[in-house]
């Protein structure tokens, strides 16, 4: 039987192999039977990686992305079922290696994860399985192909003729950081800019113009266990242009010797900026998706609109071509004052914000800005340039805007020119758009909290945030051993002003009331309305009851001062009342036993002469204590 026009039956030497028989039985040469072995064993059986190696070394791998350390720690396997050894690559695998019996120093080794089923009989069986195909195959062709003697044997004239008409890179290079270059065909000039002379005359040259963070990453491929592998694992890198530009290179060689036992790469090397610049964008449009969302998902869950803010500027520095992203708050469409940046350029944190030009005009409309280039001579960018850090080239801008107003500006800096395109410029769009409404929802959370603690009349605290920073004053008194003072104020003869001019004039009155009440305390004490003509003040930390009659004292001053009302000056006075609570000795009154206690000084203070203040005591207390018993008399009175 002529094995390359008829397929081989190969015996199953394992169950789990049956599948894959007939793969085996097509292949023509033992590469293409080593490729189908290793093959079998990562996709098939789980493993990580897998080789078929000889005497002189690998014959196949797979994957084909398998890195150069993982192969030739595979090739120095055990054979049997081991562990990688600590401080390698395969450190914390499992490794089954098996020879392939008559086949002079062939074997099959294979790698398995921690977290996945070692294989091992699977190993074994797939060596069975080459033995029985070598046994029925004739592979001396490709045996010679895979040592290199064929290549060498090609006719050199018809060989440069072919290589000079393929697009990429064709070289010839000895092993090494600063291995002797061979050969390197013309595209070289085309893709890097160097003559094929210029480049083979340095052998460092290939080393100097690695990219830094590449070197590493490509020299690990330089390791004489590789000599014949079927299948180099494809390398991708960047090589320094002779123009100082950085081009992508999509590397395929084969690692063989010549006839000296030199390690000489076979290879060639095709120029992928395009593609890898696609590559990139289509990778930051995807990351700029996704940060959308996840801001959209931190809005719908309620986060509040400072930590979206911060959180968007901070994503948005860190993407590529960013040198710093910031937020600006806008002030009155004349200037801006930075809210928060992702870095630190030394830029200005107030800019104009010119409206009638560009690129404040198209800001307003709701459109996003590009600048290109700032170096550019364009007149309409001179106001903004003394505040530009000089590391910035191009930028980009776009307005945050709610239903009836903008807040102000994401603005984004590169150090690249031409670094934003427009969809960069959609990107931070709806980037905005997000932010926007939770800067709007958040106003209007704040707006209807706002309501519902303060007066509408007077803009003052009512008397449920009044009793909330009472009980906070009472708590911070007792950590601190401070006392804390209470003012109850009702206006005298409020009510003729209401009657005998109207109650918009009383309105008015109680209007110009509160600054004057805010003006005669301290900062920290809190002025509330509790409704109608009264009045309560919260006196934080106050040394003593003589601290307390000096503020009560400005207060009264403050309030008798004449003030117009519907354009006639009126005079009004006030009635105080005061109760001061004292750490320990107080420890069991509550906020509500204070505002009745020193609504029990203002009514003694206007049974006795209105226009002063009273101070809450035993007296006091005791008339308040009659009241009640006298009230609860009554209505079991009536009740009889």
């Amino acid at each position: 039987m002529n094995p390359r026009t008829n397929p081989q039956r190969i015996t199953p030497a394992s169950s789990a192999l049956i599948p894959f028989l007939p793969e085996f039985g097509r292949c023509r040469t033992l590469i293409e039977a080593a490729g189908t072995a290793a093959r079998v064993l990562t996709e098939e059986f789980g493993a990580i990686g897998a080789i078929v190696l000889d005497e002189n070394g690998p014959v196949a791998a797979r994957p084909t992305s398998l890195e150069a350390p993982v192969i030739a720690e595979l090739i120095s396997a055990p054979t049997g079922v081991s562990m990688g050894a600590t401080a390698t690559p395969l450190a914390g695998l499992t490794v089954a290696c098996f020879p392939v019996r008559d086949s002079n120093g062939m074997s099959v080794a294979a790698a398995w994860g921690p977290k996945t089923v070692l294989q091992a009989e699977e190993v074994r069986s797939t060596a069975a399985t080459l033995a029985e195909w070598l046994q029925r195959t004739d592979d001396a062709p490709a045996r010679q192909l895979a040592s290199g003697i064929a290549m060498r044997e090609l006719d050199q004239d018809n060989f440069t003729g072919l290589i000079q008409t393929i697009p990429a890179i064709v070289y010839l290079a000895e092993m090494g950081e600063s291995g002797r270059w061979r050969y390197v065909s013309p595209q070289i000039e085309t893709v890097l800019g160097y003559t094929p002379e210029e480049w083979m005359s340095d052998p460092d040259a290939w080393y100097r113009a690695l990219h830094p963070d590449d070197r590493e990453y490509a020299l690990a491929f330089e390791d004489s266990r590789l000599v014949g592998l079927d299948i180099h694992p494809p390398a991708e890198y960047r090589l320094k242009a002779r123009d100082g530009h950085y081009v992508w290179v999509y590397e395929r060689a084969r690692l063989l010797s010549d006839e000296d036992g030199i390690p000489i790469w076979h290879g060639v090397m095709q120029d992928i900026s395009a593609l890898k610049s696609a590559e990139l964008e289509l990778a930051q449009k995807a990351e700029q998706q996704l940060l959308v969302a996840r801001l959209g998902d931190m809005a719908v869950r309620g986060e509040d609109s400072d930590t979206l803010l911060k959180t968007a500027v901070e994503w948005i520095g860190r993407l590529d071509r960013v040198l710093e992203a910031s937020i600006w708050e806008q002030e009155d469409y004349n200037r801006l004052h930075v809210y928060h940046r992702s870095g630190d350029l030394g830029n200005a944190d107030t800019i104009p914000f010119l409206t009638n030009s560009y690129p404040g005009a198209p800001l307003v409309r709701g459109e996003s800005v590009l600048i290109p280039n700032w170096r550019q001579q364009d007149p309409r960018l001179d106001p903004y340039r003394d505040v530009l850090p000089d590391s910035v080239v191009s930028s980009a801008l776009t307005p945050i805007l709610g239903a009836d107003e903008q807040f102000g500006l994401i603005i984004v800096h590169s150090g690249q020119a031409g670094a934003f395109t427009e969809e960069d410029g959609n990107f931070l769009l709806a980037t905005a758009n997000v932010l926007g409404n939770a800067i709007e929802r958040s106003r209007s959370d704040k707006s209807l909290h706002h309501r519902l603690n303060h007066d509408l009349l007077t803009e003052l605290p009512n008397r449920r945030l009044f009793t909330v920073r009472l009980a906070e004053a009472l708590t911070a008194a007792e950590q601190s051993g401070s006392m804390v003072g209470l003012l109850f104020l009702d206006l005298d003869h409020f009510k003729l002003i209401n009657d005998g001019i109207g109650h918009h004039a009383g309105d008015e009155m109680l209007r110009e009331v509160a600054p004057r009440l805010a003006r005669s305390v301290r900062r920290g004490d809190t002025v509330s309305r509790f409704g109608g003509d009264e009045f309560g003040i919260v006196l934080r930390e106050i040394r003593d009851e003589a601290e307390a009659w000096e503020i009560a004292e400005r207060v009264l001053a403050e309030t008798s001062q004449p003030m117009a009302v519907e354009g006639t000056e009126r005079l009004i006075t006030a009635s105080i009342g005061i109760t001061v609570w004292r750490p320990g000795e107080d420890a069991d009154k509550g906020p509500e036993d204070l505002i009745q206690e020193a609504d029990a000084a203002m009514y003694r203070a206007k049974e006795s002469g209105r226009a002063r203040a009273q101070i809450f005591g035993q007296a006091i207390q005791e008339k308040m204590v009659r009241r009640l018993e006298v009230e609860r008399e009554l209505h079991q009175a009536i009740e009889r």
